[in-house]
């Protein structure tokens, strides 16, 4: 069976469907895509709280997990109260989705590590997804100062050589965590308990 959010989610989505019907086509399917995505959302982010609580992992992992879908909503909520987006806003909607996303791989490599042995290659995806961070912060940086050495095309070669490695961990951390989880959590649960 599944989650009671899971169906008071779908009764509530099947309701507004049902009420968007007669409504034009066109502002059906706005509707339809705003909802789907705001209900991701909302079971993304209460999601990830209610696994790092049931694992017994430290309440930062819930918030890291969270975070894309906390910068989501904020930047939707942006968009949806203000007039016209000044590049800078979009700009730091653009670093702090890249950096809400490294800090969810951070904490999903963080659940693989607390449910397997620990393993110096933890380590290096720590330091890539840090890498990382740094370098998109120290691009900022130089976007906001002026400077044009981001521009070379030593430094551009060198940001992608960390780059590229530290995509692979996101992923490789959010597979492993999506395939972990389950087996975890169905072994600490035990044995079926046996019907009379």
């Amino acid at each position: 069976m599944p989650p009671r959010s899971y169906i008071i989610t779908a009764v509530v989505l099947a309701v507004l469907a049902a009420i968007s019907l007669p409504l034009t086509l066109g502002f059906s399917i706005i509707l339809w895509y705003w909802l789907f995505a705001a209900a991701g959302c909302i079971l993304a982010v209460a999601g990830a709280f209610k696994i790092a609580s049931g694992l017994g992992a430290p309440p930062w992992i819930g918030v890291a997990l969270a975070s894309p879908g906390f910068v989501w909503a904020a930047n939707k909520l942006f968009v949806m109260i203000s007039n016209g987006i000044h590049p800078v806003i979009w700009t730091s909607f653009d670093v702090a989705a890249r950096l809400a996303l490294l800090a969810a791989a951070a904490g999903a490599l963080r659940l693989v590590e607390t449910v397997s042995r620990p393993r110096a290659a933890f380590r290096v995806g720590y330091a890539l997804l840090a890498a990382s961070a740094l370098l998109l912060g120290v691009g900022l940086s130089a976007h906001a100062m002026g400077w044009m050495f981001t521009k070379n095309a030593l430094y551009a070669t060198s940001a992608q050589a960390v780059d590229v490695p530290a995509i692979l961990v996101e992923y490789g951390a959010f597979i492993g965590a999506a395939v972990l989880i389950p087996c975890v959590a169905t072994s600490s649960a035990g044995p079926a308990p046996r019907s009379v």
